[in-house]
């Protein structure tokens, strides 16, 4: 065989093995993200029936029909009922289903017939007043004010065994997440759900202090890096005894996260007033999500001290920081004036 031959050979062999090896690759990028994604934007509940002996074919035409699965994911939701051996636990019944679901989700609530219950989504950055208001407004036995009081029990927080000491409030620890609760969910059944999860999906080795820095980060940054960074001038300024100097902790008190900051509210005499005391505010001021706890482990470390957010000329929300106050100073009076 010539030169010319084996070189030919050689190149049909390899695209052989690569247009293969690509085409999987590919095809599994997109199978992993229409995992992910939600069915649609509306959380509209639809009313759906699966018979018994009904057929997975029948069931998943059904669901699209129904608008709560879309027809180009017919094939990567089956794939998935195949793969992970779901198909024998779906359930004859009714179900009461939103149409924001993922394939995940979906799967979940098919293996739940005879068990009425409702997703609720937990956002990052959610006061325990407020995730309590969501609860009271989606569970009919679950009242704003007993859940409350459970946030603030002592010997209940004692027993849920949570890392760190004088922890006086389960804020922050109200796992920000989308849960599939049942209908008839008493208040501490839902807490303890969301407490479990917290346990589950956090490192072991915080502190109360850690979730205290990882609520301000929560409400003050606006993507992971940014978080990073600010999770590194926080924690400089704790060390180096400098006021933190966090706009959420005012908010916090306030109980208002649009409240528009005032010199009073500086200037008030309140624990959770950043810019009067050096310390940590007592308890977490909001429920972090998992990246702004991580980024307390993981701060970036850099020379700034200060740190604004404001929009660009193209309305996007983007972040500016320096060194010096006399930096600072500046880029307030420039985009925030």
């Amino acid at each position: 065989m010539n030169k010319k031959k084996l070189i030919k050979t050689a190149i049909i062999l390899t695209a052989l093995i690569l247009i293969p090896l690509v085409l999987f690759v590919l095809f599994k990028a997109h199978y992993e993200n229409a995992l992910q994604e939600p069915n649609s934007s509306s959380n509209e509940q639809i009313e759906f029936e699966i018979i018994e002996g009904e057929s997975v074919d029948s069931i998943t035409s059904s669901l699209i029909a129904q608008d709560l699965l879309r027809e180009e994911y017919r094939n990567y939701f089956l794939i998935y009922l195949k793969i992970n051996d779901i198909i024998p636990k779906i359930q004859a019944g009714y179900f009461s289903i939103p149409k924001n679901l993922t394939i995940k989700e979906l799967a979940e609530t098919l293996q739940n017939a005879g068990v009425p219950s409702n997703w609720i989504t937990i956002t990052e950055g959610l006061r325990a007043d407020e995730i309590a208001q969501k609860f009271s407004d989606t569970f009919k036995n679950i009242e704003k004010a007993e859940f409350m009081t459970l946030v603030e029990d002592q010997e209940f927080i004692n027993s849920l065994e949570l890392h760190g000491e004088n922890i006086t409030s389960l804020e922050g620890f109200l796992f920000p997440d989308k849960y599939f609760i049942e209908k008839q969910a008493e208040p501490r059944e839902a807490i303890l759900i969301m407490i479990n999860n917290f346990k589950s999906k956090v490192p072991g080795d915080y502190n109360y202090e850690d979730i205290i820095i990882a609520s301000m980060i929560e409400r003050e940054g606006i993507n992971p890096e940014d978080r990073r960074i600010i999770s590194g001038i926080l924690q400089k300024r704790l060390e180096e005894q400098w006021l933190l100097q966090v706009d959420a902790t005012l908010l916090y008190h306030q109980k208002d996260w649009n409240h528009v900051i005032t010199i009073q509210d500086k200037e008030e005499a309140q624990p959770y007033n950043s810019y009067m005391y050096h310390e940590l505010p007592p308890t977490p001021i909001c429920n972090p999500g998992l990246d702004s706890i991580i980024s307390v482990f993981e701060p970036k470390e850099t020379d700034y001290y200060y740190y604004i957010h404001y929009e660009d000329e193209n309305g996007n929300i983007v972040p500016g920081y320096s060194t010096t106050l006399g930096e600072h100073e500046a880029k307030v009076q420039k985009y925030l004036r």
